[in-house]
């Protein structure tokens, strides 16, 4: 994940938690596949922004 070169966004981690494979792969997410619904994956969002994430 680090060595991905990514700057974690909202966009990225969007999309990362809709599908890991697609956004950095070989990641070590397994068996964690994604989540497909938008709303859920904006709850994560908000909830790691809350945690203190930028």
């Amino acid at each position: 994940m680090r060595q991905s070169g990514i700057v974690w966004d909202e966009q990225y981690l969007d999309r990362f938690i809709a599908d890991p494979d697609q956004v950095v792969h070989g990641n070590a997410m397994r068996p964690f596949g994604g989540i497909d619904v938008e709303d859920e994956r904006q709850k994560i969002i908000s909830y790691l922004k809350s945690a203190g994430g930028n």
